[in-house]
């Protein structure tokens, strides 16, 4: 916080404003908010809801076995 000892009843003479636009997304994570993504988000929670999961693996070769049938 900054403090510029303005008090009630000073006057304030204001030079220059500057507004920056700022995202509330920080840049780095802007690709989780397109549309395209959350569709993707949504698809997927609608199948969480359906029950339309793949099968419980005990290894990563399983699964790839299961992802190639």
């Amino acid at each position: 916080m900054i403090t510029l000892g303005i008090e009630k009843g000073d006057y304030v003479e204001v030079d220059q404003i500057v507004l920056k636009p700022r995202k509330l997304i920080d840049p780095s994570q802007g690709w989780y908010w397109t549309k395209e993504w959350q569709k993707m988000e949504a698809d997927v929670d609608e199948e969480i809801e359906k029950d339309q999961l793949s099968a419980e693996f005990e290894s990563a070769e399983e699964g790839l076995k299961w992802l190639k049938k």
